[in-house]
């Protein structure tokens, strides 16, 4: 566990390691909160547009034609995968 210490004007130094691991970069602003004896500090960067997933219909149709293109080869897929199966 690392340790630090408060300095003048209520200073802090942040272990590198640390920063590493949490990805923060120089001028990043943090959200700081206190509860239970736990200070924490979350990251309030804003992440790029394409890696924020809306809703969960951002999903439909990934896996389209992976079973199967016609309800017939789906059926087929899903025999023979059954057919697989340790009984």
């Amino acid at each position: 566990m690392n340790k630090i210490r408060l300095e003048r004007h209520r200073q802090l130094t942040l272990p590198a390691e640390i920063v590493e691991k949490a990805h923060w970069q120089y001028g990043d602003l943090l959200e700081i909160s206190y509860a239970n004896g736990v200070v924490i500090l979350t990251s309030i960067r804003k992440l790029p547009e394409k890696t924020i997933v809306k809703s969960l219909m951002d999903y439909a149709g990934a896996c389209k034609g992976a079973w199967g293109n016609t309800p017939e080869e789906v059926e087929a897929t899903m025999a023979e995968d059954r057919e697989s199966w340790d009984r």
